[in-house]
């Protein structure tokens, strides 16, 4: 066999994998990152349509329990946290426990908050993962 290529290649397999598992802890940083910013965009987004009448309800509004659920899947709860928040946005037909009875329609100002929120938490998403495989 005269004549014969002979090509030798290396990978650095260590290298590899250490830059792999880099990237990998940089996007789970940067998915906690969102998860809680996204939750204030959305508190931010909501407070235009949240009915006043002592600012309680308005105070009220946050970013709660931000979670790891599983590898890069993490959560948080964003909204109001007194007891007649949900009543106020899904309305209340009905009895409550001490015998009142009731038929408020739903202001729905949640749903309004994370309509107006989509294009901001679409472009905080876009920037803060093109920052974390970037940096």
């Amino acid at each position: 066999m005269a004549n014969a290529l002979s090509v030798s290649v290396h990978i650095d397999s260590d290298g590899f994998g250490t830059a792999v598992d880099e990237l990998v802890v940089k996007a789970a940083e940067a998915a906690q990152a969102f998860v809680s910013l996204g939750g204030l965009v959305l508190v931010a987004a909501m407070q235009p349509h949240t009915p006043v009448e002592t600012g309680t309800l308005r105070r009220s509004e946050r970013v709660d329990q931000v979670s790891m659920m599983g590898p890069g899947v993490w959560q948080s709860q964003s909204g109001p946290t007194v007891v007649y928040g949900r009543r106020l946005d899904q309305g209340f037909h009905g009895a409550d426990s001490l015998g009142r009875h009731y038929n408020q329609a739903g202001t729905f100002y949640v749903e309004a908050g994370v309509t107006d929120a989509q294009g901001a938490l679409e472009a905080l998403h876009e920037k803060v993962m093109a920052e974390a495989v970037s940096g």
